[in-house]
């Protein structure tokens, strides 16, 4: 089934909601500095895939579990659409994202 306009504006709004409310950081300072509140994995509990050193990762704000960008906004487009429009969760903990109040 072809993507319709309100998918579009669906994701076009998702979006601009997880560029606000995730926190990007390079994967090599989390292991370096050991960030408080952050839970340091060697990979992606989505893809399990090792985190390069150098990549970017998103860190979820509620829970400070790390994953790959592309990888938590599918998780997060998905369970949002499958929910019907509940608060999307962390895929390890569960915790609800808070998604519109998070500043960076």
């Amino acid at each position: 089934m072809p993507p319709t306009a309100s998918d579009a504006h669906f994701d076009s709004l998702l979006t601009r909601m997880l560029e606000k409310s995730l926190i990007s950081v390079p994967y090599a300072s989390l292991a370096a500095d050991g960030l408080s509140g952050h839970v340091r994995s060697p990979s992606c509990a989505v893809c399990l895939e090792d985190f390069p050193r150098q990549e970017e990762v998103c860190v979820l704000p509620s829970c400070g579990h790390i994953f790959h960008a592309v990888c938590i906004r599918s998780w997060v487009r998905c369970s949002w659409r499958i929910s019907g429009g509940l608060l999307p969760t962390c895929p390890l903990c569960r915790v609800s994202l808070d998604l519109e109040t998070h500043e960076n």
